[in-house]
């Protein structure tokens, strides 16, 4: 509708001030080819981008908010919360943003240890570190993705999470610990950012149809090359 007024409103201009045909004949070519876009469309595109930005948080949209006694929790020491266990019985984990008022920063030792149940769990962005063995034998855990706050994941941190087939990493970890992600043997692809500098030992071990996707000349590659583990360029 709008393309059509923009059509009626410039060809009105143009006879009025005696445009040639010319000038009319190429204007309505780029009308008809998408060329001239109207605010509305650059405006989808835009929201359509932010959409795909967003994707995770759009996920968790309809997913409510653990409340906060659901958790087991204690200041680290920076002026925020370590996440130190869970009580709660939901499949989808939505870790809250704040508790009492201070960000969470960290995901502590055993926090979700052997919870065969949760099955999603949201972390929130504010997390910069995931402790040793913090979700260890989570054998439901079908999907997590490591928001772009978290620069280090800790020894066994996900060590025995059979459910899982592919997990995000975000490019600020900088560390992936010893045995971090053993025994996995649902996972099937993992993407390794630049960022990332040191993986432990046996990381990814008795992972075996893993394929792991970083850059060209990345320490991702050369890990893989180390280690026997297939590697994909795709960045």
């Amino acid at each position: 509708m709008k393309k059509a007024i923009a059509f009626l409103i410039t060809t009105a201009l143009l006879l009025s001030i005696g445009a040639c045909d010319g000038q009319i004949d190429s204007i309505l070519t780029n009308l008809n080819a998408g060329e001239i876009q109207t605010d509305s469309t650059t405006e989808m595109q835009v929201d359509m981008q932010s959409q795909n930005d967003d994707s995770d948080d759009f996920f968790w949209h309809d997913v409510p908010i653990a409340p906060e006694n659901d958790f087991k929790y204690g200041s680290n020491g920076d002026g925020g919360v370590e996440i130190l266990g869970y009580n709660g019985n939901a499949l989808k984990v939505r870790i809250p943003d704040t508790i009492e008022g201070m960000p969470i920063t960290r995901i502590g030792e055993n926090a979700f240890h052997e919870n065969s149940r949760i099955a999603y769990v949201y972390i929130p962005k504010s997390v910069t570190s995931i402790g040793n063995t913090a979700f260890f034998g989570c054998a439901g855990l079908t999907n997590i993705t490591i928001p772009d706050g978290v620069t280090s994941i800790g020894d066994y941190a996900f060590s025995g999470c059979t459910g899982l087939t592919e997990i995000k990493i975000h490019d600020r970890v900088i560390s992936i610990g010893n045995w971090a992600f053993i025994d996995c043997a649902g996972l099937t692809n993992i993407t390794i950012p630049d960022s990332v500098i040191s993986i432990g030992a046996g990381a990814f071990h008795n992972c075996m149809d893993l394929t792991i996707y970083g850059s060209s000349g990345s320490y991702a590659e050369k890990y893989t090359l180390e280690e026997g583990v297939e590697f994909v360029v795709s960045m």
